[in-house]
């Protein structure tokens, strides 16, 4: 004979298991979801408006970079920004690289609508809040992981001036002056220092760098997480 139940009680093992998998299912979820954003943050100097995906992890952990960079391991992702005013109507040199920057922050990489008055087009409100629409510089400095060996091509859009260094060597600069220019530079893969010079005369600005690859077949966006500080 067969034990009673409580009535509406079903206690059959498949329905047992059922409930039991629906419920690991759900915790599984919870925690991916919680994982996934530990180590996580939005850098500083972005756009309000920017949501999580524009977010990069805080700290290089070994397993991010490939053996080459290693040297990266601990840094910040993204490269630091001083922000500079009282710049001239000419080059790059009309700034006063070694003043006092009257701003300074963090971005992932250099896109228009990272900054503070930036939008995907030329943008005439300030590169930092609280900073002039005209005559300011902007200096990126910090380290790139080049992946591979090869031929490299950097290259920048820029109004109105803009160069840039890699390991010491001017791979690229566009603007008025100077006129734009890619140089294609051989590299061996490994980390480097990088630094990028920007100035606004008057009017409307726009800054933005793209890098070939030597297996690019395309320009692309400066990856976030090959850009250290």
């Amino acid at each position: 004979m067969s034990s009673p139940r409580a009535p509406g009680v079903d206690l059959r093992l498949s329905d047992v298991c059922a409930r039991f998998l629906g419920c690991c299912t759900f915790v599984a979820g919870l925690l991916l979801f919680g994982c996934g954003r530990i180590g996580y943050e939005t850098l500083p100097g972005m756009a309000p408006s920017l949501d999580e995906a524009n977010s990069v992890p805080v700290n290089v952990l070994p397993a991010d970079v490939p053996p080459v960079c290693q040297e990266a391991v601990g840094m910040g992702y993204g490269l630091a920004v001083d922000y500079f005013e009282g710049a001239g109507t000419g080059g790059i040199d009309s700034v006063d690289w070694n003043q006092t920057p009257a701003a300074s922050a963090v971005l992932p990489t250099i896109r228009q609508n990272l900054f503070a008055g930036g939008t995907n087009q030329n943008s005439s409100g300030p590169m930092w809040e609280g900073g002039p629409s005209d005559r300011f510089g902007a200096r990126f400095r910090g380290s790139i992981c080049l992946r591979e060996s090869g031929r490299w091509i950097f290259s920048l859009a820029a109004d109105d001036n803009a160069v840039l260094w890699i390991d010491g060597r001017q791979v690229a600069s566009d603007g008025f002056s100077p006129y734009g220019r890619d140089v294609p530079a051989d590299f061996s893969a490994g980390l480097y220092s990088f630094e990028l010079r920007f100035v606004e005369g008057v009017g409307g600005y726009y800054l933005e760098a793209l890098v070939f690859a030597p297996s690019q077949s395309e320009a692309l966006e400066l990856p976030p997480t090959d850009l250290f500080h």
